[in-house]
Formats: structure tokens, C-alpha cells, sequence
């Protein structure tokens, strides 16, 4: 299971003096710089949300401010008014500062990871440590509120774009959520499961870290895919590639590292005569675009484009692969892999297989951010909206050509992989 999304964290965390408290007029005062400042610098803000909604919420949460709070609470309280937009580059992102901090200090949280699958939420990964509650298992409700609810409620602290990528964050940001939602004191929750059509509930502790990995030792293993590790390998006629994040793990905008790893991949598949192209971008958060037009050139028979206003990038220069190339995709594909996935597929450059992205293929694009005067909250915003190639501009995931259901729980044996292999070598 992957840990938080820290990957697909923008921003800072809390400011050093997280734990002061702000005065009412002080809270006040950023409240008005933040909305002032995201209609002044965010050209999409009211693309989800119209402009008489958005100005009436404002109204209603500047009005509920009436005493102090600690900046974690007013990170909490903004960020929840900045989500409300549906924009998903659109953040606080202080939230995630305030519970690791928690979490680093021994505080307890719930110890379950859930799947939704299908509209049904499952037991993904059970760190609690007992042996009633299931892997695979489906939830009901939390604390006796249909989970539906409960997970609809969580939403509201997170930004996204639509309910299914809020959704998927809450698979990971879930112990987050509930504790944003039920306060640091809570120590437990209890869950309705059923079994041979029989309701039973089950009281689940929370419990520290340390306690958490203690159990999921305990626990047999799951597939745990890296996103950010780079691996080419060839089995029989498929050359295999996972190109890891699209950016040099050095940080900074040199590709020159990804680029070396491209050539020594690409030469060993040519060397082999592979006739097939397995490019796995599963659990991978992304990064820049330019890595992403480096790896379509070394299979592009064409000049192609990553947006429909952007420029054409030409293939690579021979020797190029030439085989049929398969992309390989899950709702944890962000980024610059929704942005390439939805390129191959526009421009029939390679077939798109697995299930559909949360991130979206047209969206809004190169992040800045801000400072709040009062609290320190850094918060941010897009300036920009790309298209993909096809000119669809509708807020869509990406949806594979073949489709390939993912399992609540997916072994180290990974059935998926398996399944892919399955049909690109038909």
C-alpha cells in the first residue's frame, strides 16, 4: 500500500509557528486575502463552482469567523473553502504537515487502508491487528453512518477535480481525513461489516505508527508498486519499461539522468529485436512534461503534440522502437502520465490498457503560489489550462482502449501485470 501522497504534494507545510493562534479580525484579514488573491491570479476558479455560489460561501465562512483559532485549524477551515471549488491544483496542502507532525509525535490514527471498487468500499490493508476484521472485506458504515456518508464528508478536505479522483486520495488520505473529521481525541471508530447476510460490528483502536508497521509485518504480503523507481527489463518478446517519475531524481529541470536511462533501455530492446513495448506507468505520480515527449519520441513514427496548443515534438532519430508499443495505466497514474497516456491514444501512437485515471487529461496546469500575511499558509493555485491532443476539453479521466479490472488486493505476483502481458502478446 503506498504511504500518503506526499508525491502529489505542491506545497510547504505549516509555518514554524504553527501552533500560535490568530485572532479573529487576523483570520478575517487572510481569509480575504486568499479569496481576492485566487480570483485576481486563477483565470479557471469558478469553472466548477459559479461565481454568486462561490461569493455566497465566502460570505457565509467569513461570517462564521468569530474567535481565535490555531493555524492548523485555520489551514483546516481554509483549505476546506479553497476545495470547494473542485479544482485540484487549488490547495492547502498544511493539512498533511499537521498530521504527520501528529503522527510524528506518537499520535494514533485509524489503522486501515479501503479500496473503492465499483462504488463498494473493501478492507485494502489491515494494519489494526485483529484477526475479525479481513482483507478484501467490504465496509458498510463507520460508527453506525452509511460509509458513503462518512467518505463524502472526508472529501470536503480535499481538493480534486471530481468525486472518483477524491475518492481515490481518500484510499490513501483516509486516516487524514477522519481524523480532520473527528478531532485528535477520537481513539477509535467502529465498523459494520456483513457476513452470510448478518450485520456484525467491530471496534477498531487506533493506533500509532510504530504499532501500525508492528502489525503489518504480521500481515501476508501485497504488491507494493514504486512509481518513483526505474526498471527495463525483457521477457521473451516484450520489452518491459517503467520509467519512473518524469523527473531527475536530483531534482531540478536537467532530464539528462532520465535521458541516459532512456538510451540504455531502448538500445537493450533493439539489441534483443523485442516486437513489443510494455510501458507500466501504474502508481506513478508524474512530474514534467518534457520527460514525458522524450520517452514518445523513442516510439513516435510521427511528429506529435502533448497538447492540442503545444508544439510538435518530432521522434527521436533512428534507430526508434517499432514494434506495437501497449501503455499501461491505474486511477494512480497523474500527471504527466494521463497527460501521455491521452496523447498515444488521440494520436494512435500506442494502445492504452488498464483502468482509467483519476487525474484528468484536459486540465489546469502550471502551479504558483501565494503567502498569507496572518498565518503563513502557503496556497496553490493554477495559471493555466492544457487540452489534450484531441481538443476534448470536458474535465474527463483517461479512459483505457482495454480495460483490465484491478483487485482489492493484489498479490506480490501482481494480476495485473499478468493480465497486461495476456493482451499485448494475443
Amino acid at each position: 500500500m503506498r504511504s500518503l501522497l506526499a508525491f502529489f504534494l505542491l506545497l510547504a507545510g505549516l509555518p514554524a509557528f504553527a501552533g500560535d493562534t490568530l485572532s479573529a479580525d487576523e483570520i478575517r484579514a487572510d481569509f480575504q486575502q486568499l479569496y481576492e488573491t485566487l480570483q485576481q491570479s486563477d483565470p479557471e476558479l469558478f469553472v466548477h463552482l459559479d461565481k454568486p455560489h462561490y461569493d455566497s460561501l465566502y460570505q457565509a465562512s467569513l461570517d462564521a469567523i468569530t474567535a481565535e483559532e490555531t493555524v492548523p485549524d485555520v489551514a483546516k477551515r481554509f483549505q476546506r473553502f479553497v476545495a470547494a471549488g473542485g479544482v485540484s491544483h487549488a490547495r492547502i496542502d498544511a493539512n498533511y504537515a499537521a498530521f504527520r507532525e501528529y503522527l510524528g509525535k506518537g499520535g494514533k490514527a485509524f489503522p486501515l487502508y479501503l479500496k473503492l471498487v465499483h462504488g463498494r468500499y473493501y478492507v485494502a490493508e489491515n494494519r489494526s491487528g485483529l484477526k475479525g476484521i479481513r482483507r478484501g472485506e467490504e465496509i458498510y458504515a463507520i460508527n453506525r453512518e452509511p460509509i458513503r456518508t462518512v467518505f463524502a464528508r472526508a472529501a470536503l478536505n480535499l481538493s480534486a477535480d471530481n468525486s472518483f479522483m477524491a475518492q481515490t486520495l481518500l484510499e490513501t488520505d483516509f486516516p487524514m481525513a477522519l481524523w480532520l473529521d473527528l478531532g485528535p481525541s477520537a481513539d477509535h471508530v467502529e465498523l459494520t461489516f456483513a457476513r452470510k447476510k448478518v450485520l456484525f460490528h467491530e471496534v477498531v483502536p487506533f493506533l500509532t505508527e510504530a504499532e501500525m508497521a508492528g502489525n503489518a509485518k504480521k500481515q501476508a504480503p501485497v504488491l507494493v508498486l514504486d512509481g518513483h523507481s526505474r526498471k527495463a527489463r525483457i521477457f521473451g518478446q516484450v520489452a518491459y519499461l517503467r520509467p519512473g517519475i518524469f523527473r531527475n531524481f536530483r531534482g531540478g529541470g536537467d532530464e539528462a539522468e532520465f535521458r541516459k536511462f532512456l538510451d540504455q533501455a531502448f538500445d537493450g530492446f533493439r539489441d534483443r529485436e523485442t516486437g513489443i513495448l510494455l510501458i507500466d506507468l501504474r502508481d506513478n505520480p508524474g512530474g514534467g512534461d518534457v520527460f514525458a515527449a522524450d520517452l514518445m519520441s523513442r516510439f513516435a513514427r510521427k511528429p506529435f503534440q502533448l497538447h492540442a496548443d503545444g508544439p510538435l515534438t518530432d521522434p527521436h532519430p533512428e534507430p526508434r522502437f517499432d514494434g506495437k508499443v501497449f501503455v499501461l495505466i491505474n486511477r494512480d497514474s497523474y500527471s504527466a502520465c494521463a497527460v501521455l497516456a491521452a496523447a498515444v491514444q488521440d494520436q494512435r501512437l500506442a494502445l492504452v490498457i488498464g483502468e482509467k485515471t483519476a487525474d484528468l487529461a484536459t486540465s489546469q496546469t502550471a502551479i504558483e503560489t501565494f503567502k498569507l500575511e496572518k498565518s503563513g499558509l502557503v496556497v496553490g493555485f493554477p495559471t493555466a489550462t492544457m487540452t489534450r491532443p484531441a481538443g476534448d476539453k470536458a474535465p474527463r479521466f483517461v479512459l483505457p482502449d482495454m480495460l483490465i479490472d484491478t483487485p482489492v488486493i493484489e498479490d506480490p505476483d501482481d494480476p495485473v501485470l499478468h493480465q497486461a502481458f495476456d493482451l499485448v502478446t494475443k
